[in-house]
């Protein structure tokens, strides 16, 4: 059965280690248990985003942040060729894509795209998402080693591909982001339910 997620994105505020313990405890305070599973600051802007177990969140509990909340489902998990490596870089291209064009990306990204880059040295975890509702509706997302895989020559003859050529003209409304990851805290807010995924298992 594919397996849901919850992606808060916390717009224009780049949350450090102490705020993310404080965000933490307030959340702890409220449920009961930290709903956190992964954190990702971005590299680029002053983002940060939120992977929850749940989505059933008072946006209060955020202390005033600009939040969106995106309900995910996974349709394609695939290891890396760093699999099992510490992953604490997360690549994320968010897209919409032209209606008369959608099956063909979803057979390009299914067939030759995620597989390509998987297989790219660095590379420890590729997944595609695809959100629920609103936009951008499709995610691809990268647990990498280092960012500089994506400068490397056999992660560039992956994405410049006749097929790629093809496809990349229809995407719409693109985000690509690279995302450092903050460590979660693991005192005071400590429970058998805060353990975050391993590598291997995260979006």
């Amino acid at each position: 059965m594919p397996r849901s997620t919850h992606l808060v994105k916390i717009l224009g505020r780049a949350l450090d280690a102490d705020a993310l313990r404080q965000l933490s405890e307030r959340l702890v305070a409220a449920l009961g248990v930290n709903p956190i599973l992964d954190a990702l600051a971005s590299t680029q802007s002053d983002d940060t985003y939120l992977i929850l177990d749940r989505g059933d969140i008072d946006p209060a509990l955020f202390d005033g942040l600009s939040t969106e909340t995106v309900e995910l489902t996974e349709t394609t998990v695939l290891p890396g060729a760093s699999a099992g490596q510490p992953a604490p870089f997360h690549y994320i291209v968010e897209t919409d894509v032209a209606p008369d064009a959608e099956a063909d990306m979803n057979a390009w990204y299914e067939q030759e795209h995620l597989p390509g880059l998987a297989a790219v040295e660095g590379n420890v975890l590729s997944r595609r998402l695809v959100a629920a509702q609103g936009s951008p509706r499709y995610y691809a997302c990268y647990d990498l080693v280092d960012p500089s895989a994506r400068q490397t020559a056999a992660w560039t003859a992956v994405t410049a591909t006749p097929w790629s050529s093809r496809v990349r003209p229809n995407f719409r409304n693109t985000r690509r982001t690279i995302f450092a990851r903050l460590p979660l805290p693991s005192s005071p807010v400590s429970s058998s339910s805060l353990h975050p995924r391993p590598e291997s298992d995260r979006p």
